[in-house]
């Protein structure tokens, strides 16, 4: 209140009348001060005494009846005091809320940047513990444990078996280069194009007779060259070459992907991850050249060789194609199954009898047919099992290169240049240990902040 100087000019009607006003603004909430008058501050009065004169002031007559607790600047500062005590006390729980979660924050930020790395043991700790994580991953990733969804690159084993399928698939429909007949003398897959079924619409019995023709030896008529049949499958197989040669292609693709998602899981340090992937990536390229070189092994004992088997479904198929040649035959002189009949052996052998040749084309085409069966099933299980699961799933294979024991061998240099820290990521971790330790700081002191803060307020 400035205009106590009515009291000071002698004009005590009017300092009544002001006195009387405040008393009710008090009643009000509001607070009673006396500053500086002008001629005050021109005469230089410091605020020790504007706080004399105001204890003086309110000691007198007509403001001595103001309420003592709205009078004066010490009755507004402890007012001011408890308002901000209240306050604190008010908002402090959601500051230390704040304060904390800012700390989990910085917490995470630096977990995620991993240990320190800056010696040697530091970098070789580092790495064995990212290809420990690598590992397990992997490990449920060829386990078909997955963590994602949908067709993601991680889902390796997935994305194997679809692919081992449909090379299965592929070889059964094209893996022929002509189609084989049926023993009622019909096309197997007649009536697709060659594209679609893989066999050549070339006549096999006209072609196995012009091979049989151009191999002959001393063999007396009716028998067949030892090396036709041999020389007839490698022919007939040609396709299987670029189809399994195609499909080991693309497992390494796939194998490719999914080290590449796997690596991006386990190690969450692009820099790290960038460089393990410049020092991994030849390796598994080295390895496709591996698992086709154990490809073209298969593929030399398959066709390149003598014709074996000790699969008894060998036999059972050319015995079981040898008896519908003759039911077939029988067929064509009309006879029927259930039916009896007068049997004139004479005719029957002028009918169904075959040349010498004939009957050479056809055993060699049944020969042929089942021997493909067989050795086509074996061939599609090789691959599958001797190149697929061995050279890229299987424990040396490239989706396991990244383990503890290639981290061991590298030397001290090589483990410098993959998980050193740069200049950035050491000033990252640098800066969020700092914060740590002071929002640390801040939980810790302000455990008991609000009650002492006050009291001291109020002293």
């Amino acid at each position: 209140m400035t205009k106590c100087d009515a009291l000071q000019k002698g004009d005590e009607a009017a300092a009544i009348k002001i006195a009387q006003n405040q008393i009710e603004r008090l009643n009000r909430g509001w607070f009673c001060v006396r500053n500086r008058s002008t001629e005050e501050i021109k005469a230089g009065v410091t605020m020790e005494g504007r706080n004399k004169n105001e204890a003086d002031f309110f000691k007198n007559s007509p403001f001595n009846v103001l309420d003592k607790r709205r009078a004066g600047v010490p009755a507004l500062g402890i007012f001011l005091g408890n308002m901000l005590c209240d306050h604190v006390m008010t908002e402090f729980p959601s500051l230390r809320r704040e304060i904390n979660t800012l700390c989990l924050e910085s917490r995470k930020k630096l977990e995620d940047l991993g240990p320190p790395r800056q010696s040697t043991q530091e970098q070789r700790s580092y790495l064995l513990k990212l290809a420990g994580s690598y590992q397990r991953e992997v490990e449920d990733a060829l386990l078909g444990r997955y963590k994602m969804s949908g067709k993601h690159a991680s889902k390796l084993r997935m994305h194997i078996q679809n692919a081992n399928d449909a090379f299965g698939d592929t070889m059964h429909a094209t893996g022929h280069a002509r189609n084989f007949r049926s023993t009622d003398d019909v096309m197997e897959s007649e009536g697709k194009k060659n594209d679609e079924s893989g066999g050549k619409t070339e006549d096999i019995y006209k072609w196995i007779k012009a091979i049989y023709k151009d191999s002959r030896g001393p063999e007396l008529p009716g028998h067949v060259n030892s090396s036709v049949l041999q020389y007839l499958f490698r022919q007939q197989t040609e396709n299987w070459e670029p189809i399994s040669m195609e499909h080991v292609d693309l497992v390494s693709k796939k194998t490719l992907s999914a080290h590449e998602a796997l690596l991006s899981q386990s190690c969450t340090d692009k820099i790290v991850g960038d460089k393990l992937r410049a020092r991994l990536n030849p390796i598994l390229e080295r390895s496709a050249l591996k698992a086709k070189a154990e490809l073209q092994r298969i593929l030399e004992d398959e066709r390149g060789g003598p014709l074996l088997t000790s699969n008894h479904y060998y036999a059972d198929n050319l015995a079981a194609a040898r008896s519908e040649r003759v039911i077939a035959s029988l067929k064509r002189l009309g006879f029927k199954d259930g039916h009896h009949y007068t049997m004139d052996f004479n005719r029957m052998t002028s009918i169904a009898h075959l040349s010498n040749e004939a009957s050479a084309i056809y055993d060699i085409h049944d020969s042929l047919k089942a021997y493909y069966k067989v050795a086509l099933k074996r061939f599609i299980d090789n691959v599958c099992q001797q190149v697929i699961e061995r050279k890229f799933l299987g424990p040396d294979g490239p989706i396991s290169i990244f383990k503890p024991e290639f981290v061991g061998n590298l030397t001290d240099a090589e483990l410098s240049s993959i998980a050193a820290e740069d200049f950035a990521t050491s000033s990252a971790r640098e800066e969020h240990a700092d914060r740590i330790a002071r929002l640390e700081r801040a939980l810790e002191l302000s455990a008991n902040l609000p009650s002492s803060y006050c009291s001291d307020m109020l002293c």
